[in-house]
């Protein structure tokens, strides 16, 4: 929160990226589990072929193996009592796939994909019949990701992202039954970031993350059912760094951190049942600091900082039961600054600041049970500020700051009876901001802020008796961001962040009272991703992401209601995939994808209720195979393949599961 009471522009890029993680996670399980189920398909196929027997154990249906058999598909679907499928697809070596689908009668699926070497990918999707689903991708190594996601009937999901070394990201999200999210970030040296999250029936919740060695963390996070949770983070020795926290039932939590010998910090948080916590911060002794935080039944809470000798602070805090606190502040000689704050009973605060000569600040603030403050701030001649704050008893308030001309910065507060403030900031010409904040009673405020030509931002802010906030950013030409956020009484926000021309990023968000949300993300032309999230309150999200050049994906996920999905996902030129994935209520499932131009491969799958599904796959070239496959309830399969040029074969047949294979006899 800054001077002017503006909160911080970090917002929309914290919903943004937590909602498309999660959207992202779910596309890629859909997307790996369709591709697991082809692949079974196909080695069970593959396995009747050999024993000479057909779908039906007629002896000889698909006849010899031709000399195709170097790039031979095979698919093969055997539905149980019930309902359960069994699929596997194994192309060949160039551009070989490997997918296993078995769905039980609670729906659950199990999927793996792994393509080529040069554009791996290994996926598996587990939904339960509480809808959980498990799915990790890994594609190649220019362009690998790696994502976990297992949502739970609770709604929990766990998301975990590790795309390529040269942009590699890691996420891992956790919400839980009460809404609660956890996410960790750990990139590498180069970047990397690696999540792991595993939740348990109970909630618990175990996430480890240990990037390379020059970077490397180690992250566990195992909450129980009483919403204990234990977190231990340790990276490298050049940056080592180790966190453990144990949250109680009671709420209690201990956490330590150590990082390494020239930037060493140890925290230790142990909260108790009467909310009590115990914090220590020792970096290292060239930026050393001490802190302690001990807050009792009464709210008490004490706290003492010391940083290095250069920069010194020493700060304790200890307020008593009847609201008490006393603060004291001495950082170091050519910066000296003490504070003290006694609160009394009727909610006086007493204050005193005074910062060395050469930027002396001294502020006495005195609230009285009518809540009346009066605060004087008076730094140094170069560059002084006046300040004076004297809210009455109807709470108004009367600020003014005034520094010095080559940075002067002019501040008016007057909140009224019905809770109106109004705030305006001009620095200096080199880095001008003006700020004007007016909330009436309804709860409106209007803020504006315009920092330097070089740096501009202009935001503002109009809550309105509904809750509505409007904001617009606009930083500087080389980094310019712009945000606008607008929420209505229904939760409604809409929010656009564009920063600068080499990494530009666009972000929307627009949550309805339904719960809708839009989201746009474009960063910089080398790695440029586009994301839009819609969620409505029927559940459906939309999300588009398009990464760089060199590896773009593109993604668009949209559930409704019905359960229905749809997803978009185009990869880097030389290993594009485009994947649509659309179940509806019946069961319906809709998936297409294409892999890069030496392999590529086309697949749509649509079961219905009745358990039919059409899948079409077409790999690359020079071993194109074709293939269509649609049970219906009575078992009925048809299957069509056309493999490369030099050996082509189609085959089908209306009720019975039909492959081609090089060489493969016809009927």
């Amino acid at each position: 929160m800054s001077l002017t009471g503006l909160p911080s522009s970090s917002t929309p890029h914290l919903v943004s990226e937590v909602t498309l993680l999660e959207d992202i996670e779910l596309l890629a399980g859909e997307i790996e589990r369709l591709r697991r189920k082809t692949a079974d398909q196909r080695t069970r196929g593959k396995a009747l072929q050999r024993s000479g027997l057909g779908p039906d154990g007629a002896s000889g249906l698909f006849g010899g193996r031709g000399r195709g058999e170097d790039d031979a598909s095979t698919a093969a679907l055997a539905p149980r009592a019930d309902g359960a499928r069994t699929a596997a697809l194994t192309p060949r070596a160039d551009g070989a796939r490997t997918a296993a689908l078995t769905p039980r009668a609670d729906g659950a699926r199990t999927a793996a994909l792994t393509p080529r070497a040069d554009g791996a990918r290994t996926a598996a999707l587990t939904p339960r019949a509480d809808g959980a689903r498990t799915a990790a991708l890994t594609p190649r190594a220019d362009g690998a990701r790696t994502a976990a996601l297992t949502p739970r009937a609770d709604g929990a999901r766990t998301a975990a992202l590790t795309p390529r070394a040269d942009g590699a990201r890691t996420a891992a999200l956790t919400p839980r039954a009460d809404g609660a999210r956890t996410a960790a970030l750990t990139p590498r040296a180069d970047g990397a970031r690696t999540a792991a999250l595993t939740p348990r029936a109970d909630g618990a919740r175990t996430a480890a993350l240990t990037p390379r060695a020059d970077g490397a963390r180690t992250a566990a996070l195992t909450p129980r059912a009483d919403g204990a949770r234990t977190a231990a983070l340790t990276p490298r020795a050049d940056g080592a760094r180790t966190a453990a926290l144990t949250p109680r039932a009671d709420g209690a939590r201990t956490a330590a951190l150590t990082p390494r010998a020239d930037g060493a910090r140890t925290a230790a948080l142990t909260p108790r049942a009467d909310g009590a916590r115990t914090a220590a911060l020792t970096p290292r002794a060239d930026g050393a600091r001490t802190a302690a935080l001990t807050p009792r039944a009464d709210g008490a809470r004490t706290a003492a900082l010391t940083p290095r000798a250069d920069g010194a602070r020493t700060a304790a805090l200890t307020p008593r039961a009847d609201g008490a606190r006393t603060a004291a502040l001495t950082p170091r000689a050519d910066g000296a600054r003490t504070a003290a704050l006694t609160p009394r009973a009727d909610g006086a605060r007493t204050a005193a600041l005074t910062p060395r000569a050469d930027g002396a600040r001294t502020a006495a603030l005195t609230p009285r049970a009518d809540g009346a403050r009066t605060a004087a701030l008076t730094p140094r001649a170069d560059g002084a500020r006046t300040a004076a704050l004297t809210p009455r008893a109807d709470g108004a308030r009367t600020a003014a700051l005034t520094p010095r001309a080559d940075g002067a910065r002019t501040a008016a507060l007057t909140p009224r009876a019905d809770g109106a403030r109004t705030a305006a900031l001009t620095p200096r010409a080199d880095g001008a901001r003006t700020a004007a904040l007016t909330p009436r009673a309804d709860g409106a405020r209007t803020a504006a802020l315009t920092p330097r030509a070089d740096g501009a931002r202009t935001a503002a802010l109009t809550p309105r008796a509904d809750g509505a906030r409007t904001a617009a950013l606009t930083p500087r030409a080389d980094g310019a961001r712009t945000a606008a956020l607008t929420p209505r009484a229904d939760g409604a926000r809409t929010a656009a962040l564009t920063p600068r021309a080499d990494g530009a990023r666009t972000a929307a968000l627009t949550p309805r009272a339904d719960g809708a949300r839009t989201a746009a993300l474009t960063p910089r032309a080398d790695g440029a991703r586009t994301a839009a999230l819609t969620p409505r309150a029927d559940g459906a999200r939309t999300a588009a992401l398009t990464p760089r050049a060199d590896g773009a994906r593109t993604a668009a996920l949209t559930p409704r209601a019905d359960g229905a999905r749809t997803a978009a996902l185009t990869p880097r030129a030389d290993g594009a995939r485009t994947a649509a994935l659309t179940p509806r209520a019946d069961g319906a499932r809709t998936a297409a994808l294409t892999p890069r131009a030496d392999g590529a491969r086309t697949a749509a799958l649509t079961p219905r209720a009745d358990g039919a599904r059409t899948a079409a796959l077409t790999p690359r070239a020079d071993g194109a195979r074709t293939a269509a496959l649609t049970p219906r309830a009575d078992g009925a399969r048809t299957a069509a393949l056309t493999p490369r040029a030099d050996g082509a074969r189609t085959c089908s047949h209306a009720s019975e599961l039909s492959l081609t294979v090089h060489g493969a006899r016809c009927w």
